[in-house]
C-alpha cells in the first residue's frame, strides 16, 4: 500500500506555527535543531553585543538580530534557516524595520556559532546558502577551537584565531574586534 506524500510547508504556514525549540523550514519540510547549550549562547549575545555597540558610531543604520530571525533562502519548496547572529542595513528593508515574520531580504552579514551536535557539512551548506542568496559575508564562531571562519563573496574562505583581529570593512564600514572578544567569558 503506497503512502500518502508528505504535504509541503510554505513559509508562510511555518510563521503561523510555534515550536518547542529551534528548528528550519528545509523544502517545505520543518527540521528540529538539538538546544544549543550555553556557550553557543554566551558566543551569540557577545557577537550581537559588539555589532550593536558598533551600530551606535556607524554611519549608516543596521539592524543587529539574534537567534530569532528567520531568512527566507528559496521557495517553491520553501526553505527558511534562523541564522543566529545577523546584520542588515536598515534602508534595505521595506519600512526601515524588521519584520514580524520572516526576513525576505538577505542580510548584510549571517553568523552561525558551532554548537555541539553540529556538522561542518551543515554548516557548510547553510553559509553556501547565505552567500547564493546574496549576503554579502558569513562568520562561523568555532567554539570548539576558538575560531572564526569568514566567508565573503566571490572570495577564498580565510580562519582567524586568538590574537587576531576581524574587520569587515566592506560589509560593516569601520567593524573591528579582536577574535577574543567573541569569546569571553565562555
Amino acid at each position: 500500500m503506497a503512502t500518502a506524500p508528505t504535504k509541503l510547508i510554505t513559509v508562510d504556514e511555518f510563521e503561523q506555527m510555534s515550536f518547542e525549540g529551534p528548528c528550519d523550514l528545509v523544502d517545505g519540510e520543518i527540521v528540529e535543531q538539538p538546544m544549543p547549550g550555553g556557550i553557543h549562547g554566551g558566543v551569540c549575545v557577545n557577537i550581537a553585543f559588539l555589532l550593536k555597540l558598533w551600530v551606535r558610531d556607524a554611519a549608516e543604520e543596521f539592524w543587529i538580530g539574534s537567534n530569532d530571525v528567520y531568512i527566507l533562502i528559496e521557495t517553491d519548496p520553501d526553505r527558511v534557516r534562523g541564522a543566529d547572529v545577523m546584520a542588515i542595513r536598515k534602508s534595505r528593508i521595506e519600512g526601515g524595520r524588521l519584520p514580524l515574520g520572516t526576513l525576505r531580504v538577505p542580510p548584510d552579514l549571517c553568523v552561525e556559532v558551532t554548537s555541539p551536535t553540529d556538522r561542518w557539512t551543515g554548516i557548510h551548506e547553510k553559509v553556501a546558502e547565505y552567500i547564493r542568496i546574496g549576503v554579502k559575508e558569513v562568520w562561523v564562531a568555532d567554539v570548539s577551537e576558538r575560531q572564526v571562519h569568514v566567508y565573503r563573496e566571490n572570495r577564498a574562505p580565510f580562519i582567524l584565531t586568538i590574537g587576531d583581529e576581524l574587520r569587515s570593512d566592506e560589509v560593516l564600514p569601520g567593524f573591528t574586534c579582536p577574535v577574543e572578544e567573541i569569546f569571553a567569558g565562555v
